[in-house]
């Protein structure tokens, strides 16, 4: 009997059965819409392997070279947090009073407020879980709890009055919100302004594995020092991960980081878990527990794992230092800057006034040419005929970074730009210039290390060439 044409939908297309219809009578058709293969009748029943047959023999091999599955050495995964008012718990701090005291502004709110900088910890949404990295955007939650003998108990009214003043009248200002969550539920509480959900808030100070819920790749990074807080019950947030007492290891979250992370269980996540518009998948709990997990038995598989470890340390040292160097680019020129500057009309050769009140920085570019006494000179170019020229490259190149970090360019605003002396502007954009150059280093490096985990990996799993090269031929198509 043959066996019947299957088909795996990857994103929507118009006219897509019509597509499909025109590839029906290949063996074999994939593209970046949907995949066609022939699948045996007898194994229909078996939806959990509805796969090409040589996905699916891989599939097996890598289950069968595992020695358990992931929820076996986890000993929680587990949800962030659930306040039931975000615009409420949420916040950027704007100031820093003193050493107990912040200005803060609600996410969804204009209006700021002052209160106790105790209460406030450092939260990541999904999109800041990156691979290998973390992102934070500046984000705050209000924490309205202390952790006692590993529980989060709820500060009392009288606690939060008499030692978070400023919080408690915060809390008063938004009583009404906080009271109509769950349509009105709230309203005769005495515990009013608690989070919605209480599981879990005594779990995020731990070293932890974090992981977006809603990701294209595998995205999997270390929080360390168990600092960070996140939000929960979204696609857009993210999952923490604790081992189990037998892997509580340094080194156990850096190999089953790295194992997370590799190629063969991003195949292998990607074959069973679901696949959403823009070609996300859920890295929920339901899937992440089924991971096939290889421990290293043998003398050869331990010297392996220590490689791989060795490799997640230095990968987690290079975004270290990659972060701080982008901090830095990403705060050009303030960051490259000291002493006193010159005003920018001091050094600025135009040979026309500026014709337009303002100006794109994506029209930005820098041109070099002879002027009539055969001085080159190089003008940072805001249209065809607005320019404003130096004689320094080095001052053009300021000038142009400042500018291209502009959403607009008001002409009386740049006229009141500072520029540096020649020789600091030749100065300052050597450093900068010399990081940038940096930052690509540290890019490459991570790739290449990232690389070698996989290959040390696939040695694990015992996985040939053959396999690899359809592992990686699937990441690409997905």
């Amino acid at each position: 009997m043959a066996s019947p044409k299957c088909v795996r939908i990857k994103q929507p297309k118009d006219n897509l059965l019509k597509n499909i219809q025109r590839n029906i009578y290949k063996k074999g058709y994939f593209n970046e819409y949907y995949d066609l293969f022939e699948f045996p009748q007898a194994d229909l029943s078996n939806i959990w392997n509805f796969m090409p047959l040589k996905e699916e023999r891989v599939f097996k091999k890598i289950e069968e070279n595992a020695d358990c599955k992931f929820k076996e050495v986890s000993e929680r995964i587990f949800q962030g947090l659930v306040s039931g008012a975000d615009a409420v718990y949420i916040v950027k701090v704007t100031e820093e009073i003193n050493d107990n005291l912040v200005k803060i502004k609600p996410i969804k709110s204009e209006r700021e407020y002052i209160i106790e900088k105790e209460l406030l910890k450092p939260l990541l949404k999904g999109e800041d879980v990156r691979r290998w990295n973390i992102v934070g955007k500046d984000l705050w939650v209000i924490f309205p709890y202390k952790i006692v003998s590993g529980d989060a108990i709820l500060y009392s009214e009288a606690e939060m009055k008499s030692d978070f003043p400023n919080a408690w009248q915060y809390f008063l200002d938004r009583e009404k919100e906080l009271k109509g969550r769950e349509k009105g539920k709230w309203k005769n509480k005495k515990n009013w302004y608690a989070f919605g959900r209480k599981q879990n808030l005594h779990r995020f100070e731990q070293k932890k594995i974090l992981v977006q819920v809603l990701a294209n790749r595998n995205s999997f990074t270390l929080d360390e020092e168990g600092i960070y807080y996140f939000m929960g019950a979204g696609g857009s947030n993210a999952y923490g991960i604790l081992l189990n007492d037998d892997y509580n290891t340094a080194d156990d979250y850096l190999y089953f980081l790295g194992l997370l992370n590799s190629g063969v269980l991003e195949f292998y996540i990607k074959e069973i878990s679901p696949l959403y518009s823009g070609r996300y998948y859920i890295y929920g709990r339901q899937y992440l527990e089924k991971l096939p997990i290889k421990l290293p038995r043998s003398t050869e598989e331990e010297d392996i794992a220590f490689e791989i470890v060795s490799n997640v340390e230095r990968i987690l040292k290079q975004h270290s230092e990659l972060r701080k160097l982008e901090s830095r680019l990403s705060e050009f020129p303030d960051s490259y800057i000291s002493g006193e500057l010159h005003p920018l009309f001091e050094v600025m050769e135009s040979k026309e006034g500026l014709q337009k009140d303002s100006y794109s920085p994506s029209r930005l570019r820098i041109e070099s040419l002879q002027n009539i006494e055969g001085k080159t000179m190089f003008n940072v170019l805001l249209t065809k005929k607005d320019y404003i020229a130096f004689k320094s490259e080095s001052s053009a190149k300021f000038l142009f970074g400042v500018l291209k970090r502009r959403k607009r360019i008001i002409k009386n605003d740049l006229l009141r730009v500072q520029v540096p002396s020649d020789a600091d502007a030749e100065k300052i954009m050597k450093e900068y210039e010399g990081d940038s150059n940096k930052v690509e280093d540290f890019k490459r490096e991570i790739a290449g290390l990232d690389k070698s985990i996989d290959k040390q990996v696939y040695g694990l799993y015992g996985l040939d060439e053959g396999d690899r090269g359809l592992i990686e031929s699937y990441i690409r198509r997905k």
